[in-house]
Order: structure tokens, then C-alpha cells, then sequence
């Protein structure tokens, strides 16, 4: 049944912090409760539904430029990363499981960052930077 359900969790803690100035619990709480849950999607074979949306959206529209926007984000994402793989995930198991949201406008440079990530970008330089810190065993 898991295995047909699609979606997202809407939860990116840390761009509600900086996009939107509205940090309810620390980031260590928050890192820990979006853990827990990809640790479950993993235990229960979740593969069709976001754990997490790491939006840049919220971002521009707080007044980031494009660059900023996209390094704001690949940091959001690079930190999931680093937790999860802290608490012993495998990159393989939990980078599906991660989605990217933009907001691109109509700047060229963004649109061509948009459409790489919008791609396997995401979850292939995940990949390649988690077997930096972390070989496939």
C-alpha cells in the first residue's frame, strides 16, 4: 500500500527561517523530527513521496536574488544530507526521497540552475558528495 502513495511533506524548517522569519522550534529539533521521518519512509519502503521539499521559492520571495536563491537552497539540501548520513542513513536510500522547488522568474541563469535541478541534478550531487564523506559499502 506505502508503495503507491505519492506526495510531499511540506516541511523544510530551514527555509521557513530564512524565507519567512518564522523559526518555531531550534534546527537541531527540526533536523531531528525531518530524521525521523525519512528514517521511516526508509524502514517502511517509501520510495514514491517526498520526505522533504527543499524550497528556494519562499527565499526569492523574501527578496534573494537568483544566485542567492539557488545557494540558499543547495545548502538547505547539502545540510539535510549531512544530518541524515549523521544518523547513519545511506544516500542511496533517503536522495529519492528529497525534491527541490524554485522559483526561477525570467532570469536565464536561474532558469538553466532550475532545470538542472529539476532533473537528476539533485539527487546526483547528493550522491556524489555523500561517497565523498561517506563510500557506498
Amino acid at each position: 500500500m506505502l508503495a503507491n502513495v505519492r506526495g510531499t511533506v511540506q516541511a523544510d524548517i530551514l527555509k521557513e527561517d530564512q524565507g519567512q522569519n518564522t523559526c518555531l522550534f531550534s534546527t537541531e529539533f527540526s533536523l531531528k523530527v525531518m530524521g525521523d521521518v525519512q528514517e521511516w519512509f526508509i524502514e517502511n519502503a517509501v520510495r514514491n513521496f517526498y520526505s522533504v521539499s527543499i524550497s528556494g521559492y519562499h527565499i526569492a520571495e523574501a527578496g534573494a536574488n537568483p544566485l542567492s536563491q539557488l545557494a540558499f537552497t543547495l545548502a538547505n539540501g547539502f545540510t539535510y544530507v549531512e544530518s541524515y548520513l549523521s544518523r547513519g542513513m545511506r544516500i542511496d536510500d533517503f536522495a529519492p526521497n528529497l525534491s527541490f522547488f524554485f522559483s526561477n522568474g525570467m532570469d536565464r541563469s536561474t532558469q538553466f540552475s532550475a532545470g538542472w535541478l529539476g532533473g537528476s541534478g539533485p539527487s546526483r550531487c547528493a550522491t556524489s558528495t555523500a561517497r565523498t564523506i561517506a563510500p557506498r559499502s
